[in-house]
């Protein structure tokens, strides 16, 4: 890329401005290669915001709007932006960049069963829901306003007791609190629901998603499923998922639901995965500082400086196959939903359209990604680099 792309791109207002940019100076659509390059020179400009980014459209995977289109982030794409931020010592950069793949939302009528995994860039979007086969809208944005419209009065015992009930309240009604949250796209949404304390579940600049009842205009269509969940209305809050904080709050009464084994393994393994990830890529980043501080003493630390680039080149090796297997999970966790939206859910059919194998080969790329990890020798070189570092 040269210099002059370079410099634009790093004056770039935001992906969209990037886009236009590298389209132009491109005979046609965009290469993952030319992302690759366009995220490098954002890094080294300073701008791993900018990069993050990019990385965050192509994960996308394009929209429907006619003109240029990010390509599909890959595995190496992904694996290549963590790696650039390690060497630039972003270290919060990535591991921010790790929660791009997505965040499982809870379902709203069992907080133990995950409902979907989406995206912060995804606004809204309509999911079926695997245990109830009940249809939920998840809104989500970030939080720019928020206010406490009501505060139900503390009222004794009797009150207590009752649950709530006098008088026809509603039972466990504590406060009720106002949200208005904007897309990525600057759309905004207002969102007004109860909550069963007087705490606030998100605040200003949180990024939250919301799951809720699905809108009068979906109802008002054939489903395969039955929309409405039991004893809610059109357009309902009922579970709050904070992003930022990690944690969900329940906006309307629990039913239980049956177990959904496979979601539930998945989300654990994600959570396995990014968590190893995060490890890898702070372990990778301390030995890029080491090295440029080596680097700097010509002679001196000659042999070493071999170890620690052998040992980098483990690392990022190893980041690789980690983020491989993540979109390898991703990908099988989306399936998952997809099947449960057009089909019956049972396992012959499960089986028909490909989500047993895909389930089998994440269990073998699993496998053999551990044997790789337990080299012994290689991680004790990087420990004890570490520890003199």
């Amino acid at each position: 890329m040269d210099a002059g792309l370079s410099r634009e791109l790093s004056r770039a207002s935001g992906p969209q401005d990037a886009l236009h940019l590298l389209a132009a100076g491109e005979a046609g659509p965009l290469t993952t290669d030319a992302c690759r390059q366009a995220m490098q020179a954002c890094v080294d400009a300073g701008r791993a915001d900018l990069a993050r980014g990019v990385h965050a459209e192509m994960l996308r995977g394009g929209s429907r709007e006619e003109g240029p289109q990010w390509p599909a982030a890959d595995a190496e794409t992904s694996a290549a932006l963590l790696c650039m931020l390690c060497r630039a010592g972003q270290v919060k950069a990535a591991l921010g960049a790790l929660q791009d793949f997505g965040h499982v939302v809870p379902s709203p009528l069992d907080p133990e069963l995950p409902l979907a995994l989406v995206r912060t860039l995804e606004a809204t979007q309509n999911v079926a829901d695997a245990a109830s086969r009940y249809e939920f809208q998840i809104v989500s944005g970030t939080v720019t306003e928020t206010a406490v419209e009501a505060v139900a009065q503390r009222r004794g015992t009797l009150w207590a007791s009752t649950g709530g009930r006098v008088l026809g309240a509603r039972p466990g009604l504590a406060s009720v609190h106002r949200l208005v949250l904007e897309d990525a796209a600057g759309r905004r949404r207002a969102l007004r629901f109860g909550t069963t304390d007087d705490a606030l579940p998100a605040k200003a600049g949180d990024v939250v998603s919301v799951a809720c009842c699905p809108e009068r205009a979906v109802l008002s269509k054939d489903r395969l499923f039955k929309a409405m969940p039991p004893n809610a209305k059109p357009g309902q809050p009922m579970l709050l998922s904070n992003q930022t904080s990690g944690k969900s709050t329940p906006l309307a009464q629990e039913v239980r639901q049956g177990l959904l084994a496979q979601h539930l393994e998945l989300e654990r393994r994600i959570a396995a995965i990014l968590e190893s990830a995060a490890d890898t890529v702070q372990s990778c980043a301390r030995l890029h500082h080491l090295r440029s501080k080596m680097a700097g003493l010509e002679g001196t630390y000659t042999m070493r400086l071999e170890r620690v680039k052998a040992s980098l080149q483990w690392l990022e090796s190893r980041l690789e196959k980690q983020t491989e297997l993540l979109r390898a999970a991703v990908r099988v966790l989306a399936m998952v939903e997809v099947e449960v939206e057009l089909q019956e859910g049972s396992e012959l059919e499960a089986r028909s359209s490909g989500i047993e194998e895909e389930l089998t080969r994440l269990d073998e790329i699993d496998r053999l990604q551990q044997g790789w990890w337990e080299r012994s020798a290689a991680e004790d070189e990087v420990e004890k680099l570490l520890q003199t570092s």
